[in-house]
């Protein structure tokens, strides 16, 4: 902590002395956000998952905020995803005790809106999407009533929280008002300007670009097309980024899509299909063995099929990519004659003159430019 002090005028700002309940019972993590409000609240959260309500004032804890885990959550799809990279305050509602006044990024992915009075109650959490994906950042607007989150996939969703989580639990997430993909990485920074209806996002992809709240695409700042935020005729809207358009995780959901969870199970499907038509049974079959190389793609072998391809013996039409290099390597053609080495002329070298030395002129060394006195 240091004081804004305007007094010292020897511009340095020394920190204050550590908090007691800091050194005992502060973060083991490290810290990845701190937001604050007026009079006295203030928030941390860590890598960890854990958030600290701090009294700005005497630096006691308030609480200590932990969320609970879900039955259904699949841990192995993301890394370090407990950590809440961002904290806002709901300022309105600080006064009322009944209400949430703290939301977070995290963890696993949902927003939670907390209440840090009484020990600290969690009053709802959600999932922001169905890929469970780390939310980096959040903005909310000044009058409390938007809520704008980023995710590490670029994605961008915009809600309507008045009234939300104001005095009771809620179950369901609140109304939303618009979903767009910004960026192919993850953003990095937002910020909502009020008064244009603008959000401006920020990435690890190096760009900043320039959206409407329903998820116009204005522009990136750099481009060589010229816009003006005051005239939308000059927007790149309905264009999106290309590199956001060819993006796979930009692509639409579709039924196939969200009940197959890879290429593998929509080929099976498929296959399945056919017998049944054809009147075989999959029963009669061997037992399948699944051998799983990753949490997205399973490829699935039986004794049949190793058999198969067994007698078909493709090893003895391919070969290395050495020997592949050797057999398709271009050799020079013998045109006859002498090669460019037997051309060759000799010569004999002869023998190095010997260096004479300068003759030493008593004039020259009196008067070494020559000139006539």
């Amino acid at each position: 902590m240091y004081s804004d002090s305007m007094d010292d005028f020897r511009h340095v700002q020394n920190p204050l002395p550590k908090w007691t309940d800091d050194v005992k019972n502060g973060h083991r993590e490290d810290i990845l956000s701190v937001a604050a409000c007026a009079p006295c609240l203030l928030a941390t959260s860590s890598y960890d998952g854990e958030v600290i309500v701090w009294n700005l004032v005497s630096g006691h804890i308030y609480c200590h905020l932990f969320s609970p885990p879900d039955s259904e959550y699949d841990h192995q799809q993301l890394d370090g995803d407990n950590s809440i990279r961002k904290l806002v305050f709901l300022c309105s509602r600080v006064s009322d005790k009944s209400s949430a006044q703290l939301v977070a990024s995290g963890p696993r992915g949902c927003i939670h809106f907390w209440n840090v009075y009484n020990g600290g109650i969690l009053h709802s959490k959600f999932q922001v999407n169905k890929k469970q994906c780390p939310l980096s950042f959040l903005v909310v607007s000044s009058d409390n009533k938007k809520l704008l989150s980023g995710d590490a996939q670029g994605f961008v969703n915009t809600y309507n929280i008045e009234g939300y989580c104001d005095g009771v639990k809620e179950s369901d997430p609140p109304e939303t008002l618009a979903s767009w993909r910004a960026h192919v990485e993850s953003i990095t920074c937002m910020d909502l300007v009020e008064g244009s209806d603008v959000v401006i996002t920020s990435s690890n992809d190096c760009t900043v670009r320039l959206w409407t709240t329903g998820g116009h695409y204005i522009g990136t700042l750099g481009q060589t097309e010229t816009w003006d935020i005051y005239n939308p005729s000059t927007y790149i809207h309905p264009m999106v980024p290309y590199d956001v358009l060819v993006d796979p995780l930009s692509m639409p959901s579709h039924p196939v899509l969200n009940t197959k969870s890879s290429t593998e199970d929509v080929i099976r499907a498929d296959s399945e299909d056919g017998d049944s038509l054809n009147g075989t049974s999959s029963t009669d079959e061997a037992e399948v063995t699944s051998m799983s190389f990753n949490s997205r793609s399973t490829f699935h072998y039986d004794d049949t099929m190793i058999a198969n391809e067994l007698k078909t013996k493709p090893f003895d039409n391919s070969c290395g990519k050495r020997l592949r290099h050797e057999r398709l390597k271009v050799n020079p053609k013998d045109r006859g004659g002498q090669n460019a080495y037997q051309q060759l002329k000799c010569f004999n070298l002869d023998d190095t003159p010997p260096i004479t030395h300068p003759i030493k002129n008593k004039d020259k060394m009196q008067d070494p430019l020559g000139f006539p006195f």
